[in-house]
């Protein structure tokens, strides 16, 4: 089993909660996994789950331990929350409406479908 990272730019459903304010977002996803091909599934599901869709993977990848040792603080937690959860995402997210460049706003996000709730998978 390995973890892989996706690199994706998203956009909340016409029907979440955030499509009223937030016009998009770059995700880093991390998912334990036997393929990257499944990771990537796991990956779409995860996104779905919280009310968005993937736009474009911009990279998706293996990292080398070599790669990992040089993660920022915020994205090392990131890759350690999916080794240990089995996956895990951190959304940075603009505004609806035109953003100036480099304006990002990062906000928690909860699942749209109640994990481990009789009746949900």
């Amino acid at each position: 089993m390995g973890i892989y990272c996706f690199h994706v730019k998203a956009e909340p459903l016409p029907d979440s909660e955030h499509a009223a304010d937030i016009g998009g977002a770059f995700v880093n996803i991390w998912v334990m996994d036997e393929s990257i091909e499944h990771a990537r599934m796991k990956a779409d599901a995860y996104l779905a789950q919280y009310g968005w869709v993937p736009l474009d993977y911009e990279y998706s990848l293996e990292p080398t331990l070599e790669q990992i040792s040089k993660l920022d603080q915020p994205e090392h937690q990131n890759y350690e929350a999916g080794k240990r959860n089995g996956i895990s995402a951190v959304f940075s997210a603009w505004p609806k409406e035109t953003r100036p460049e480099g304006v990002i706003e990062l906000r928690s996000m909860t699942p749209r479908i109640p994990i481990g709730k009789p009746g949900h998978s």
